[in-house]
């Protein structure tokens, strides 16, 4: 899982680790006195086991990278983000980001996925409206070099689902995404907004990916129970 907004400083990242044996933390805390950034992976322990993964910083407090060694032949490549508010302070990130993630030369399939602070198109905001061209322009740019799709939105593409309301106006956005590399969408099954049960303001963006080359299993055949015979 992946974690925006984390605002974890080391001692308390050990403190929810010891009282929850069963995760384990990555974190990435802004380096700014009581900053709202941070992000960070959780990890669970029991799925986990024997599995070997890296976590990188890209950008401090915003942008991480995790890799996970699934299979023998198969791995994800995570990079969570969390978006800044103001308009100016998005533009200069996903230049910065696109310029971080430029310098990374062992790409494998990239997932990318957080919160994004601004969405791709008016149905995703509600009162429905289009956010910064400039934006919009800047993610499509990263989109077609690492052929990223918005898995959510192609099985949905008229829905209206929103990840959070904005409390003093009532407004709601779609701007938790996970975007997923075109070579691995295939193997990618049941995209979800899902409730954060109040864990969370946010709702969360969800995706199970399959192994790949699994081999295909269907229904079966119907047959007549022995004991009805």
């Amino acid at each position: 899982m992946a974690i925006q907004e984390a605002k974890l400083k080391a001692l308390y990242e050990i403190k929810l680790m010891e009282e929850n044996p069963k995760i384990y933390i990555e974190s990435n805390p802004s380096g700014a006195t009581n900053a709202s950034a941070g992000v960070a992976f959780v990890l669970n322990k029991e799925l986990l086991k024997n599995k070997k993964w890296k976590h990188t910083i890209i950008i401090e407090g915003r942008a991480s990278r995790l890799q996970i060694d699934w299979t023998e032949d198969q791995g994800l490549d995570i990079i969570t983000v969390y978006f800044p508010n103001e308009t100016s302070e998005k533009l200069a990130f996903i230049k910065k980001l696109q310029q971080e993630l430029a310098k990374i030369g062992d790409w494998s399939n990239p997932i990318l996925m957080g919160d994004f602070n601004f969405v791709e198109g008016a149905l995703d905001r509600h009162p429905a409206r289009d956010d910064d061209n400039r934006l919009t322009q800047e993610m499509q740019k990263l989109k077609r070099k690492y052929k990223l799709v918005d898995g959510w939105r192609i099985h949905n593409p008229f829905k209206k689902e929103y990840t959070f309301t904005q409390g003093k106006t009532n407004s709601m956005s779609r701007i938790d995404r996970i975007y997923i590399n075109r070579e691995t969408y295939p193997y990618a099954i049941n995209w979800e907004v899902q409730t954060s049960a109040q864990l969370s303001d946010h709702s969360f963006a969800y995706v199970e990916i399959l192994r790949e080359k699994l081999p295909y299993i269907g229904k079966g055949l119907w047959r007549l129970s022995k004991d009805s015979l």
